[in-house]
């Protein structure tokens, strides 16, 4: 039933030739479940973070994260690069990014520990593992993020809430709901 109203929509989204979007709500007279969707979502704290990073698989053996971004809830952007001081992009540069930025983090943290990371898949709470392991550090640090529930993934809720006149529900795809233009 799921993969066919996915169809539906999609065809639907293309014979209209715009995009379309359904949200899925519970039915009538059931309860709200707080664990899924846009109910999953925690209260908002003025102090919360988004991140984003980017990386490149093929990059030295096992793949290198070059940029790792953070936004401030207030619009200020961080970005922590994985350059050394002659401006190549480095393993040890690599570690150096991540663990400035896992210290950004608790920094914020421990001025808010209502604060949350927003990120969108699970590349980041999966890149962070990866990067504890990989250079063994900031173990309680990532740690502590998983365990508590500090990091949000988006996608989730985007999943579990709506149903979109997409083939993919990255977030590039899903730009044209929000009106997000790139520049």
């Amino acid at each position: 039933a799921r993969v066919r109203e996915q169809a539906r929509i999609q065809l639907e989204g293309r014979l209209e030739r715009r995009p379309k979007y359904e949200l899925l709500l519970p039915g009538p007279g059931a309860p709200v479940d707080p664990e899924r969707g846009l109910a999953s979502l925690p209260p908002p704290s003025n102090n919360d973070l988004f991140l984003d990073l980017e990386g490149d698989p093929y990059a030295f053996d096992d793949g290198l994260d070059y940029l790792f971004g953070v936004l401030e809830a207030n619009g200020t952007f961080h970005a922590f690069w994985s350059r050394d001081e002659d401006g190549e992009f480095t393993l040890a540069a690599e570690r150096q990014a991540f663990e400035r930025l896992m210290d950004f983090i608790g920094e914020r943290l421990a001025a808010d520990p209502t604060l949350h990371v927003y990120h969108y898949a699970p590349y980041e709470p999966t890149a962070m593992k990866r990067l504890m392991g990989r250079y063994g550090t900031r173990e309680d640090e990532v740690d502590s993020l998983l365990r508590g529930g500090v990091l949000v993934d988006l996608l989730r809720a985007v999943r579990q809430s709506l149903r979109a006149s997409v083939e993919s529900y990255s977030i590039k795809k899903m730009e044209q709901f929000y009106g997000f233009v790139r520049e």
